[in-house]
Formats: C-alpha cells, structure tokens, sequence
C-alpha cells in the first residue's frame, strides 16, 4: 500500500503543476498534447524492458529503484524551457512512471492470489490517496509562492527517502526462480490480456485525461479562476479513491462484471456531464461521476489478468503495457482534438470507446487459462 501510495504521490506532484508550466512555457493545447505523447512513449518503451529486471531481481528491488527515479524525474521538467525540453523531460518520466507501475502491480497480485481475495482495488485506492494528498498540496504550495522546481526537488528528497525506509522490510511476494519468462526477454500480449485491456480502457484513457486536463478546462472552458480550477483534480481524485476504496467490497458482493458495468454508466454519465456543463459547479459534479466511473478499471484488469497462466510477472507487464499507453495516450490525443475542435468537443470522441468497454465487462470475470508469448 505504501509503494502504490508512493507512486500516486510522484503523478499528483507532477501533474498539479502541470497547468502551470504549460501556461508558462505559451504551449497551445497541441503543442502540450504533443509533449504528453512524449511521456506516453516512454510508457511504452519502459514497459517493453521492465518486465525482465523484476523477473531476475523480484518486485521489491524494483519497487524501491524505481519509486526513486520517478520521483527524481519530477525535477528536470521544472528546468525546460520549451516544447522540445519539456517533451525530453516527460519522456524519461514516463520511463519511471511505468517501471513502477508494473513493480508495485506485480507484488499486489501475487499477494492477492497468495490470499485468494479481491485486494488491488484497495491498493490502487492507497495510489488514489498518494495522488490526492499530493494535488492537495501543490494549491497551497502555489498560494503560497513555491516554484515547481522548489515542490519537485523537496518531492523528490522526502518521497525517496520513504521509499527506501518503508519498502525495504517487505520481501518478495514470489521467487524469481518461479518466472515464466525463462530466457525470453521481452512479453507480446496474448488474446486474453487484449480482451482485458478493452475492457478496462474506457477508465483508463479518462482517467488519465481528467488528470491532466481537468483543471485546464474549467479554466479555459468555463473560465473559472485559478483558486477554483485548481479544486478540479481534487474532486477528481477523491471520488476516484472513494470508489477504489470501496471496489474489493463490491466485487465481492455484486461480483466484477456487475461492478465493471456500473463504471461504466457511471463514467459515461460523467462524460456526457462534462461535455454539456455550463458552471465550475455542474463540472465538478460531472468529474465526481468520472472519478467514480474511472475508478475500478485498472485494477479489475490486473486481478483478471492476474487468473491468467499465474500472473507473471510478464503476463502483467504485458496487460500494464497495453493499460499504461491507454492511460496516457488519452491526454495528448485529447489536446489534439481539442486543437481542431474544442475542449468540451473533443470529450464526445470517447464516447464510442465507453461503450465498447461496457460491452466487454464480461471479460473482468473470465477465469482461464491462455499462453503467454513471449518474444
């Protein structure tokens, strides 16, 4: 829990600030989208050359060397200057991002299947609680006249030095004599992991769009002060933990597919909310129901894949890597639909992609096994 808290704490840092350094750097909203493709990029690549280190030397390691870097990578984008540094800097923190989004996944479903019940919802509620206590900070660091470069640096000193006092003591949920991976060194997601994927995309493109894009467009669309769009990604991120919090109980009562459909009501509602609100109050409300809606995807996703050939470690980096690109490839395909239309028309393209995820719910509850092939 404290190594998803971590890793929530690091984006909520970053991306609270991010509307301030687009702002200051005169980026339009593509050439911003362009500089979060960046970032999406190396989620991928990251993605693709990760999956071996923690196979070789267990998620606990990985879990603490990675935690570091993310959180040290917050710094160089408080030093660029324009789209091209800024997108150098996004790139190698999506390096960091997805090395220990696959690190602190691989430890939470060996333990959930080592206990055989439903857990990685709380923990991705924990990285919801990480992420909100960060982007409840940055507000009153900016009120009070803290640069980002000041924010990141201090971040950087004081999420490090948690990660390696509260993660060393934990041991690995598995031996690496148990990978799958073998001499293999890279993983090709199997027709399982894609049907999963689907099924969680929906919330894991809004979810990253609302994060980096909420408070932008209270503030440009609405155009709601500062202090007020601000609030935005809080809302956001409690409704989002709120629902994580509270997605083990449910899927244990109503079941994952019951639960996945519900999201995605919820999220559509949301969307749809968004999209036609015409006050910071009815967008709040709307990112509430986008919060909620977005909240369990990601973590039904990792617990179906982790009923897949036993949850390798590859198997997961391999579903990570698809829920990843998703999650952060919404932003800047996002910003370059709202350079060609708007902001809240560019929230209607997603609408297509909730209702596939909706139709695929199914697969949260699958139970099977398939082969892994790894390349």
């Amino acid at each position: 829990m404290f190594a998803f808290a971590i890793h929530g704490a690091t984006l909520g840092a970053l991306v609270s600030r991010l509307p301030e350094l687009q702002r200051g750097l005169a980026l339009s909203e593509g050439a911003f989208g362009l500089a979060l493709l960046a970032m999406s990029v190396g989620v991928f690549l990251g993605n693709i050359v990760v999956a071996p280190f923690i196979e070789r030397w267990g998620a606990r390691t990985a879990c603490i060397v990675s935690a570091i870097l993310f959180a040290c990578l917050t710094v160089p984008t408080a030093l660029t200057t324009g789209l091209v540094t800024l997108s150098a800097a996004l790139f190698l923190f999506g390096l960091a991002l997805s090395s220990g989004n696959v690190s602190i996944n691989v430890a939470g479903t060996a333990i959930e299947r080592r206990h055989e019940s439903s857990i990685m919802n709380r923990l991705h509620g924990s990285w919801g609680i990480g992420f909100l206590v960060a982007t409840m900070i940055a507000p009153l660091l900016i009120a009070a006249g803290v640069s980002p470069l000041a924010q990141f640096v201090g971040a950087a000193v004081i999420l490090s030095g948690l990660a390696i006092v509260m993660l060393a003591p934990m041991s690995d949920p598995e031996s690496a004599a148990e990978s799958v991976l073998k001499k293999k060194r890279f993983a090709v997601p199997s027709s399982a992991v894609w049907m999963v994927a689907l099924a969680a995309m929906a919330g894991g493109v809004l979810e990253g769009i609302a994060r980096n894009w909420s408070v932008i467009y209270l503030r440009d669309t609405l155009d709601a002060a500062e202090a007020v769009a601000a609030v935005a990604l809080p809302v956001f991120t409690v409704m989002l933990t709120l629902g994580r919090l509270s997605g083990d109980w449910a899927v244990t009562r109503f079941g994952a597919v019951r639960v996945g459909q519900g999201a995605s009501v919820l999220l559509l509602a949301g969307v749809l909310l968004l999209a036609a609100a015409s006050s910071p109050v009815v967008a709040m409300v709307a990112l509430g129901l986008v919060g909620a809606g977005t909240s369990v995807a990601i973590p039904l996703g990792f617990s179906a894949c982790g009923r897949i050939d036993g949850g390798s470690a590859t198997t997961l980096a391999a579903y990570s890597l698809l829920s990843t690109i998703m999650n952060s490839s919404g932003s800047p395909i996002y910003g370059l639909l709202a350079q060609v239309t708007d902001l809240r028309m560019a929230l209607l393209f997603f609408v297509p992609i909730i209702v596939l995820s909706l139709l695929m719910s199914g697969r949260f509850g699958r139970q099977e096994s398939d082969d892994l092939q790894p390349a």
